[in-house]
């Protein structure tokens, strides 16, 4: 069972672990987090924006390559923000209204990111969650969508996995054992 409060995790077992995109964002420094699961009300906002530029500026068109595309939806988005008004805006639009929206005040180039990346984020959010796994029959067990092998010792047992920060790595109970393994991400 997963313990940490939200973010992107997988879908496969019924003890997720964190999504390779959800532990970049963190190391990046973002937090993650989500409204409940089914529930597209609390995010009609958004749902309401995908649905805008769905009808605008994808059903109908047509776009001779993926450059092509972006540079069509970066224009309809501009639009959108600086050109056309919203009632909720009181007839201005959006960046008419709100025009500091513009831009978050953060720069930001994608080869900036390998300075911005901090490990021991993602260590820590690692360290507050623990995953259940059962070992498969080949001693073999999956955490993050990696495949680790652990022995034909160990198989079919289920194991509490946490995270150590200090040495790096995952942290192995089966049930009922004292035996703590050692397992190198």
């Amino acid at each position: 069972m997963q313990t940490a409060e939200c973010g992107f995790y997988d879908n496969t077992s019924a003890s997720p672990f964190p999504t390779r995109l959800h532990l970049w964002l963190l190391a990046l420094g973002i937090d993650v987090c989500f409204i409940r699961k089914r529930c597209p009300t609390d995010h009609a906002k958004i749902e309401r924006t995908h649905q805008t530029m769905t009808l605008q500026a994808l059903l109908g068109q047509r776009w001779p390559d993926q450059t092509a595309l972006w540079a069509g939806l970066d224009a309809r988005r501009a639009m959108l923000n600086q050109h056309i008004p919203s009632c909720v805006f009181q007839g201005h639009a959006p960046l008419q209204a709100y025009p500091g929206a513009a831009h978050s005040g953060r720069s930001y180039r994608p080869e900036w990111e390998v300075e911005m990346l901090a490990p021991d984020r993602v260590f820590g959010y690692l360290t507050r969650c623990r995953w259940f796994r059962r070992v498969r029959a080949n001693g073999r067990l999956d955490i993050g969508g990696y495949d680790y092998y652990l022995g034909t010792t160990w198989r079919n047992q289920m194991l509490e996995l946490r995270f150590d920060a200090t040495q790096g790595c995952f942290l192995g109970q089966p049930a009922g054992s004292d035996i703590t393994l050692t397992i190198a991400p």
